[in-house]
């Protein structure tokens, strides 16, 4: 996960370095000629010709980094937790299903045996298309034809009862 955030650092001639929230310079303003005037030596001082962006940086990775870090970790682990949840709960779901569907499987099944091992009547014989077609349509085909073969079954296979 990449996160990225700006902050500002103040720093004062002491040292002291505090944080100046996302956006300090909103309340500044430019000096007014009266106010160079006054202060001719301050951008001369010898703590501001030090580095101050280091001073900066390093008051970022001490401070505000590690805190930035614990809120976006409480942050992640809750959505982790929260997907981590609605997962196995999806999860239990799905077996509940699942085992509720095999427990019907198996009861069919079951049904299904019991009436199959006690048969109500004889099965029926199923009837090909070419056995119930009438003789006239059978001359047609004529004597080379490529189902006359098949469909000239002998009288006995094709008339009567099956159960006989």
């Amino acid at each position: 996960m990449v996160s990225r955030r700006f902050r500002f650092v103040t720093l004062d001639a002491a040292g002291h370095r505090c944080p100046a929230g996302p956006a300090p310079y909103l309340d500044y303003r430019g000096a007014t000629e009266g106010e160079r005037r006054a202060l001719p030596g301050v951008s001369a001082d010898a703590w501001l010709a030090k580095s101050v962006e280091s001073a900066g940086l390093d008051y970022a990775i001490e401070a505000v980094v590690p805190a930035h870090l614990g809120e976006v970790r409480a942050r992640t682990q809750a959505r982790g937790d929260k997907v981590s949840a609605a997962v196995k709960a999806r999860l239990a779901a799905e077996i509940n299903y699942w085992d509720a569907r095999a427990v019907q499987l198996a009861a069919r099944r079951s049904a299904a045996t019991s009436r199959a091992s006690t048969p109500s009547g004889p099965a029926p014989v199923p009837t090909s298309p070419q056995s119930t077609r009438s003789s006239e349509e059978l001359s047609q085909d004529g004597p080379h034809s490529p189902t006359s073969s098949l469909l000239h079954a002998p009288e006995s296979a094709t008339s009567g009862s099956a159960y006989t």
